[in-house]
């Protein structure tokens, strides 16, 4: 069933308005076909949606959910809440099984250094210089991207000067450990970045955050 879901869409929808047995050559207002192809849009935009998830749902329970609606004129607010939460709560228990599976196997290499946080980290270079404190703030390079490698935030090869009484947990943890001239890779989890709520639309909750930092200098606060 699952390599024909958008015909079965397509079917249902027009067997649960009825119009099922017309033809579309006889509409003379060109509302079924109209009709049709709304039909024909949505089954593939949904189609789409679910390979480039990887999802396989049910497809026989995902057709129950469509013909719900279709016969309820009154389909109550709270129900698609509910709906919308069973999905972002399904969708969000994928991602942090796949990050968590990340660090771990990430910890099996040698290089790879870890607090007791959680907090991972690789030393590209060693600097030379002092080390900042968290009062302090930092003049630095980064890129950070997600594990599936989107670049989600970049200095651009440009030194930017950041306070770290203000960045995420994993930034606050992990700059300190290095000392002026020194570039690591940090792969900071969710707990130690966004959480279960993410970022915006660049990142998902549950996702681990990997950033490559080269410390500039140290800016002291008096």
């Amino acid at each position: 069933m699952k390599h024909f879901v958008y015909l079965f869409l397509i079917t249902f929808l027009l067997a649960s308005c009825n119009c099922g047995n017309k033809k579309l050559s006889s509409a003379s207002d060109g509302l079924d076909s109209v009709s049709y192809a709304i039909g024909v849009y949505e089954a593939h935009s949904t189609l789409n949606k679910l390979r480039s998830s990887q999802l396989e749902p049910d497809y026989d329970y995902l057709l129950a959910g469509i013909k719900e609606i279709l016969n309820n004129d009154t389909v109550k607010k709270r129900d698609i809440q509910w709906a919308a939460q069973v999905i972002n709560q399904y969708f969000l228990q994928l991602e942090k099984k796949k990050n968590v599976e990340f660090l771990e196997e990430n910890l099996k290499k040698d290089s790879i250094k870890v607090l007791g946080s959680g907090l991972q980290y690789k030393v590209i270079t060693e600097g030379t210089g002092i080390s900042p404190k968290v009062s302090d703030s930092v003049r630095v390079k980064y890129k950070g991207t997600t594990i599936n490698g989107y670049t989600f935030d970049s200095s651009r090869d440009e030194v930017r000067t950041m306070s770290l009484g203000g960045v995420i947990e994993g930034w606050k943890q992990g700059i300190p450990l290095m000392k002026e001239g020194a570039k690591y890779i940090f792969y900071i989890p969710a707990s130690l970045a966004y959480g279960d709520q993410g970022a915006g639309g660049a990142i998902p909750g549950g996702a681990t955050l990997i950033f490559e930092v080269e410390l500039v200098s140290v800016v002291k606060v008096d």
